[in-house]
């Protein structure tokens, strides 16, 4: 074998079970990983790709990877149409062709339906690795076709130490970054890249202040969150445009240059839902915290050790926000972002309700 998962932090049992599966060359034609968000499930099908081709390159003409596209980030008829005719052509330099599909559950009812023969009729010298967050969300017909294979968010000590090789941060603050990450090494990353994050500091002040209390102060808070998370996502946008077009010379074709601007404009759609996401866990951490000091817990625990002061203040208010109500509300902001809605009106709404 080529490489090993030794790299890969957490999910030990996983890196056990898909070593043994590549000795005994019993190597399952149709998996899907399934668990929460930032905890390796890419990181890992890249690596068994690459074990299963044999091969050390990233980019290899027998791995296909499909993520969700254009405006809507979801996974177009087309595009799984494609993948169902590529699966059944004969591999161009390994013995086998590997297709990853991110995000599988982000797809309508006829895309899915499209790749209904391709898993009841699987080819012999294809593995298809499906990653999803929300695996109930998969047809049942593709969902019982598939070897199902459980991510868990990473262990809270192990986060404390990728956190401090990231960075030099005393173990405190990279005990506190891991608990703010909920077990997820993408949003351990996406803390430390914006150590400074202006959205949970307007997040927070508000919730400390009292300025949600008004539909203007939520106005504002929204309008002040939304220009931050345009500005976040046009940084992204300029780098992801850069990362897709630097394999390609300037002359590329028009079809070419279509896809791509389909797959950057999945891209951003996918990173909203990422922010939405970091903005609702922020909220939640502040009630989180606020339960902790209610019942006189260990401050050691607190997910926002910074804003200590100003949870006492609100506690001592007596602005205690249920944890069920809170919890339901985010459900409810989450199914809408899936749903298209803009994020701001996700958050207004949240807001208002909290």
């Amino acid at each position: 074998m080529v490489n090993t998962f030794a790299d890969i932090i957490g999910n030990d049992r996983v890196k056990s079970y898909l070593t043994r599966m590549m000795e005994k060359e019993k190597i399952a034609q149709s998996m899907l990983f399934a668990g929460p968000d930032g905890v390796g499930k890419s990181l890992f099908a890249e690596y068994f790709a690459r074990l299963v081709l044999d091969t050390e390159k990233q980019h290899h003409p027998d791995l296909h990877i499909y993520r969700p596209q254009g405006k809507i980030g979801m996974h177009s008829i087309g595009s799984m149409r494609q993948f169902s005719r590529e699966v059944y052509m004969a591999p161009f330099q390994a013995k086998r062709k590997v297709f990853i599909i991110h995000d599988a559950h982000r797809m309508l009812s006829y895309s899915a339906n499209a790749l209904l023969k391709t898993f009841e009729e699987p080819s012999l010298a294809s593995v298809i690795i499906l990653l999803s967050s929300s695996p109930e969300q998969l047809l049942p017909t593709i969902l019982s076709r598939c070897q199902k294979i459980r991510f868990f968010p990473i262990e809270h000590s192990d986060l404390v130490r990728f956190i401090q090789t990231r960075k030099d941060v005393p173990s405190d603050k990279a005990s506190a970054i891991a608990y703010r990450a909920r077990g997820s090494i993408g949003q351990a990353v996406r803390i430390l890249e914006q150590e400074n994050d202006p959205t949970r500091e307007i997040l927070l002040q508000s919730l400390a202040s009292g300025l949600l209390r008004s539909y203007s102060g939520v106005q504002q808070v929204v309008k002040e969150i939304n220009e931050q998370v345009t500005i976040l996502l046009k940084g992204g946008e300029e780098a992801i445009r850069s990362q897709l077009f630097q394999d390609f010379a300037e002359d590329l074709p028009a079809v070419q240059k279509h896809e791509i601007e389909k797959e950057v404009e999945g891209y951003l759609t996918m990173q909203r839902v990422v922010e939405a996401s970091a903005l609702f866990d922020i909220i939640l951490s502040w009630a989180r915290d606020l339960q902790l000091l209610h019942v006189n817990g260990n401050k050691n625990l607190l997910m926002n050790p910074d804003y200590e002061t100003e949870l006492t203040q609100a506690l001592q208010r007596g602005k205690l926000i249920p944890l069920e109500q809170l919890q339901e509300a985010i459900s409810e902001a989450k199914l809408a972002l899936q749903r298209s809605t803009p994020l701001e009106y996700c958050l207004e709404n949240l807001l208002l309700k909290i």
